[in-house]
């Protein structure tokens, strides 16, 4: 699939629908620019709702959202 866009002042252009739709691209997502063997490459980089960091941390003891953030605010997690 080959699309084409234009690039405007300040280096700004879009990203065509038909890709959005494609690659799930919403809002607030960002994308990873870089140069690999001399062609642009551009990563789509996810915003992670907390569903998505469920069980990514597991504690040796049962614990809250208060006491984690008290322990966290104290830099103790």
């Amino acid at each position: 699939m080959v699309e084409i866009t234009k690039v405007y002042a300040r280096g700004q252009t879009a990203i065509p629908i038909s890709i959005r739709k494609k690659l799930n691209i919403e809002k607030d997502n960002q994308l990873n620019w870089t140069i690999k063997d001399g062609k642009m490459v551009v990563e789509v980089m996810k915003q992670k709702s907390l569903d998505d960091l469920v069980g990514i941390i597991e504690l040796p003891y049962e614990t809250d959202t208060v006491d984690l953030k008290h322990k966290s605010a104290r830099g103790l997690l």
